[in-house]
């Protein structure tokens, strides 16, 4: 973006109306971007979010850390909910859309929605439903993380998503927003709901392997609330 250090595009993936990419800046800073393309080939939209400062970054699990900020904001919620439209969204758990007990094909748009609009909130055995979709050697960079807590293995990942699943408050909504184009690789868009608020505002990049196994995430959000 404008005023932003050059960057190096590190994974692109091949979609035509919307696509997306990871990449590094001159500064060191990884992050991920999401393009939306218009009718005649023009960009129409851009999300892009940039991985913290590292002085920043979790060295501990990220719901846990933020534990404080969410109690405040339930206080805040409390006490002026009544008059503020803004704190009127939503707050019903999320539940499956469809039902699906698998994605419809293994392409990486059908399996990321799968996992966002099915596994993730289904009410029994989530995290099974979401490690069934990633191969054994699989990376997921959670960028508000150190890199050395970066999840590296099926394992490692099944770790991570059983500590967010676990200490997410309950009324916290991860909704997705939109999914690029692609064939082995796709960009998501998404937010995050909690106590009547909308942020923050992220892009996960996923990669899937030839046997149309999830491989490779990076997860880029701000934590603005």
């Amino acid at each position: 973006g404008r005023g932003s250090p050059p960057r190096r595009i590190e994974r692109i993936c091949d979609g035509k109306r919307s696509c997306g990419c990871t990449w590094t800046q001159l500064d060191g800073r990884r992050g991920a971007s999401f393009f939306r393309f218009d009718q005649d080939g023009k960009i129409s939209f851009v999300r892009e979010v940039a991985e913290l400062d590292g002085w920043r970054k979790f060295k501990s699990n990220n719901m846990e850390s933020l534990k404080p900020v969410f109690g405040v904001m339930g206080t805040i919620q409390n006490v002026f909910g009544y008059v503020s439209d803004y704190l009127t969204i939503d707050r019903t758990p999320l539940r499956p859309r469809q039902g699906l007990a698998q994605p419809r094909t293994r392409r990486a748009p059908d399996v990321v929605s799968y996992l966002w609009d099915e596994a993730y909130c289904a009410e029994e055995n989530p995290v099974d439903r979401v490690m069934a979709e990633y191969s054994d050697t699989a990376v997921f960079e959670d960028t508000t993380y150190v890199e050395e807590l970066w999840a590296k293995g099926k394992e490692a990942i099944r770790k991570y998503q059983e500590e967010t699943k676990t200490s997410a408050p309950e009324n916290l909504r991860f909704v997705l927003d939109e999914i690029s184009d692609g064939t082995r690789s796709c960009t998501a868009v998404w937010h995050v709901e909690y106590g009547g608020q909308k942020s923050p505002r992220g892009v996960s990049f996923y990669e899937l392997d030839a046997t149309g196994k999830v491989s490779y995430v990076r997860s880029c959000y701000d934590l603005s609330f």
